[in-house]
């Protein structure tokens, strides 16, 4: 008799979308909320700072602006992720399966680290090839931004308008019905 075998793999973040990474002791999101210290794990569920855009192998932070990146002291490899301004620095991530179905791994600096949350929700790395509970990450997909948009009044001709102000740090996409100028 001839046995079924089925195989599932996970679907790997796609550049150009957005998503949320949950880590998987629970303390929470992947927060870009942009400080220069280590990338923590203490966004919430709809939190606009939990959101990350995927291009060009780089986690940019929807709120901020700024780019996933490792910190490296001279002479070392990169001992944890922080958050960096500058264009174009932010580090090369890619997602790998992980043993536990419907994880995923993270690794960078030329895939020689592996990304990790510590017990105390603040990340770090370590070695590649590690894979242990804080290793493993959920990456789910953000269909609906949280949107934050500012209202300010102006003088226009001697007379008072309003005008409103929204901040992306990639093009978003007007859904139908909606008209934007």
């Amino acid at each position: 008799a001839n046995a079924f075998v089925a195989t599932f793999s996970v679907n790997l973040p796609e550049a150009g979308k957005f998503y949320r990474v949950k880590n998987n002791g629970g303390t929470g999101y992947l927060n870009g909320n942009g400080t220069s210290g280590r990338a923590k794990f203490d966004g919430g569920e709809n939190d606009a700072n939990s959101v990350f855009y995927y291009v060009g192998g780089k986690l940019l932070s929807y709120k901020t602006g700024t780019y996933l990146a490792a910190k490296i002291p001279s002479g070392k490899n990169a001992n944890f992720l922080c958050y960096t301004e500058e264009l174009n620095v932010g580090t090369d991530i890619t997602f790998k399966e992980s043993p536990a179905l419907g994880k995923l791994l993270i690794v960078f600096d030329n895939k020689s680290r592996s990304f990790y949350s510590a017990n105390t929700g603040e990340s770090d790395a370590a070695p590649a090839g590690n894979n242990g509970e804080n290793y493993r990450f959920t990456v789910e997909e953000v269909s609906d931004l949280p949107v934050t948009i500012s209202a300010a009044s102006v003088n226009f001709n001697g007379a008072k308008k309003y005008v409103s102000t929204l901040f992306a740090p990639v093009a978003l996409v007007v859904p139908a019905g909606i008209t934007a100028y």
